[in-house]
């Protein structure tokens, strides 16, 4: 999959990088999207930068914002099916 990675917190241009990295398995009670659109919203923005309330843990994929199909479920999914 590729997603937009950030590695320290900055200038979204500096440090939000695009990345492709392996499609995650589903945990329990997990399920896995595969978006097919995303968005960074203005708290996201504020995140990269390290200006938020709580500071995400590095590195980490900002998203506030998705929309896709379902791709995969975990153990003990059934509120949605691939």
């Amino acid at each position: 999959m590729r997603a937009i990675v950030v590695h320290e917190f900055g200038n979204y241009k500096d440090v939000a990088k695009l990345e492709t990295l392996p499609v995650p398995e589903p945990g329990p009670g997990e399920v896995v999207v595969r978006n097919k659109a995303a968005g960074v919203s203005f708290a996201a923005s504020l995140n990269i930068a390290g200006k938020y309330q709580r500071k995400a843990p590095l590195p980490y994929i900002p998203s506030t914002e998705s929309a896709g199909i379902v791709h995969a479920v975990g153990e003990n999914v059934t509120r949605v099916a691939v």
